[in-house]
Order: C-alpha cells, then structure tokens, then sequence
C-alpha cells in the first residue's frame, strides 16, 4: 500500500530556493486588476509581478515540495491578509480556524439579541421573522431580556437531556455562538454597505434616465453587482438557517461552528475589496447634478466587476477591445468606453 502524505501548515513565510531571498523589498500580494496572487518585487525601474504557477514551472518546484507548499499557504493567506513578506506569520484563519480581526461590542450585541430571540421564541413556540430587522427589533423589545433567556436555557438544558450539573455547559455553548455570530454580525454590515451601493446605482439610473450616455455607464455595473449581492446574501441566509433551527445549534454547536467559520472566512475574503468601494460611494452627495461626478466611480467599479463576475470569454473579448481603445478618450463623449463594451454583454 502507497504511502499517505501529510503535511503541516507553515507557521513563517520561510522558502528553500534562494530566489526568494534575492530582492529585500519583495512581497505577495494579489494583482489589482486579476486578483490571482503574485510574488511582486522591484527590478530597476520596474515593478515586476510573477504569478505562482510561472514560479513553480520556472524554478521546477515539485508540487509536493516545501517551496510549493508554501506558495499554496501564502495562495490561501492572501484570502485574509493584503501582504505577506519573508518571515512574516500565516494568519490564524489558515493555522488555528480562529480570525485574524475582532469584531466590536456592538457586533456582539447584535449577535446575541439574534441568538436571543430565536431561543425565547423557540421556548414560547412563536415563529420570528429575524430576516427583518423592524420585526426583530420589535419582536426583541417586547419578548427578549436575560429572563427570558435564562428560562430558555433552562428549557434547552431538558430538551437535551443535560443534568442539571450541566446546564452551565448550555450556557456556556450560547456564549460561544454569540461569539462565532458576532462575526457574522460584523460582516452583515458591511455586506449592507455594498447593498447600499447597488441602491444608489438605482438612484442613478432613475435620476439619469434621459442622459443616454450616463445609463449606458450605469447598466452593466447595475447588472453586474447584484451577482455578489445574491451571493452574499446567501451566505448570510444559510447562518440565519442554522440559528432558526436552535436545538440543533446547541446539540452539535461544534458542527454548526465549523460551517459557520467557513461562511466567516468566505465572506471576510470577498468583502475586503468592498470597503474602498462602498466609502467611496458614500460620499457623494445625496442629490448629483452633474452627471459626470460619477462616471469616474462607474468606470472603476465596472472594472472591478468584470473581470470577476462576468462570464470568462465575454471578458476575454472585452479586454482585448479595451486595449485597442485610445487612452486620451474623454468623459464628455458620446461614445464611451462602456457603450462599446456593453454591446458585447
């Protein structure tokens, strides 16, 4: 029988081949404009970027050797961190399953009036519409308080089975989750802020509805966002699943904490790019009156999303058509960059 390899996670970026040790201002990071992870570092004027795999092939590096299984750590790493450097630590996300960031008091609050309230209204075997946050708001004031939730503790200690020598053992499982879900909870409001750019991507459009050129601009970046969107709100919605279901939340809390941790991690990697973006959005001013304050803000976002959520050949093409554009191209034409692009959509 074949041997079965195994394999212990880096704690340092540490490599074997001395390439990596002969450029002291060398790091890894991802590429702006493709997003796949890159050795970067300066060689006379220029800024050099080598893509991992060209790296592997180049310096034949085994795909089972310490150097490859170092590039496939850092690979991961950069999911969680913007740079990595020569003797750096791997984040904890990919050593321990713990976060590399810390959710705030108000994050743990809000994570526990949730948890809150899906127990009390399992105790009083009322269904909570916790997906809307005036009916949990309400729901919350009228019916949830440390009472309440102690004496459906009390009642998930029984349904259980737990002695009562083991209903701190309940009590500390609801703790733990209000931890795991303060992450969530952190994450919930900055997915709300890129729902607030794709709003405000409405607002344009309906504001701008007779300037041809600017709704040409604002659809393909309109259509394009709400991929991400829908596909954050999932994540959020599998958590909310997970929660409404209590008892199995706290029978195999160790189960449901790893799944958790997973939507955590998925999330935090796919929402840091939105941060820039959404406070970028945020400071325009409620009503725009000249149309072209935010073309530039279109054009970046477009160039963001493409690349990322529109089908690989129809970016493919797009690219190509880009870099035969003339680059002098002036925001006050009729033609634009997006108008010649969104026909091939």
């Amino acid at each position: 029988m074949g041997r079965v390899l195994t394999f212990k996670t880096p704690d340092i970026v540490e490599f074997e081949h001395r390439f990596f040790a002969s450029f002291p201002d060398a790091c890894f990071r991802l590429d702006e404009s493709e997003g796949i992870p890159v050795y970067s570092f300066g060689l006379g004027a220029q800024q050099v970027a080598l893509s991992f795999p060209g790296i592997k092939r180049e310096f034949t590096i085994r795909e089972y050797a310490h150097d490859a299984v170092m590039l496939n750590t850092v690979e991961r790493s950069l999911r969680f961190v913007s740079l990595l450097g020569i003797g750096d630590r791997i984040p904890p996300e990919i050593l321990t399953g713990d976060a590399s960031w810390e959710p705030t008091h108000i994050h743990q609050h809000a994570a526990r009036k949730r948890i809150g309230a899906h127990l009390v209204a399992w105790q009083m075997e009322t269904p909570v519409m916790v997906s809307d946050p005036v009916k949990l708001e309400r729901f919350v004031a009228a019916h949830v308080d440390d009472a309440a939730i102690a004496k459906a503790l009390v009642r998930m200690t029984s349904e259980l089975g737990c002695s009562g020598d083991e209903s701190g053992a309940v009590s500390q499982t609801l703790d733990a989750a209000v931890d795991e879900v303060s992450y969530i909870e952190a994450l919930r409001e900055r997915y709300l802020a890129v729902c607030r750019v794709g709003r405000r991507l409405q607002k344009v459009r309906r504001d701008f509805a007779h300037h041809a050129s600017v709704i040409s601009e604002v659809d393909p970046v309109a259509r394009l966002i709400t991929i991400p969107i829908h596909s954050l709100g999932l994540n959020l919605a599998e958590v909310d699943a997970r929660l409404s279901n209590i008892v199995s939340l706290f029978r195999d809390f160790e189960f449901h904490r790893t799944a958790i941790r997973d939507i955590r991690d998925e999330m935090f990697a796919r929402l840091n790019p939105w941060d820039d973006i959404a406070e970028s959005w945020s400071r325009l001013s409620g009503d725009i009156s000249d149309p072209y304050t935010v073309t530039p803000l279109l054009r970046d976002l477009y160039r963001y999303l493409a690349p990322r959520f529109m089908p690989a050949d129809t970016w493919a093409l797009l690219l190509a058509k880009d870099r035969r554009l003339d680059e002098s191209r002036q925001y006050g034409k009729v033609t634009t960059w997006f108008e010649r692009t969104d026909q091939a959509i």
